[in-house]
């Protein structure tokens, strides 16, 4: 729990909490959800941003 502020604030990935801990990412995913931490903390807004933006990449990028 002491490295999740730092996750937060951005100054560590969870890739590298998982690294410090000694632990595999699906294992601290799963103690996110023990304790109630959400592992994603995206807004709705930044959510639609980011659908928006691949939506405008299927238009722009030809298929193969």
């Amino acid at each position: 729990m002491l490295l999740y502020p730092m996750i937060q604030g951005l100054v560590i990935s969870h890739g590298r909490a998982t690294e410090i801990l000694g632990v595999r990412k699906w294992d601290l995913i799963e103690y996110y959800d023990s304790v109630g931490i959400p592992y994603l903390s995206q807004s709705r807004e930044d959510l639609g941003e980011e659908i928006a933006g691949f939506a405008h990449l299927r238009e722009v990028v030809p298929t193969c």
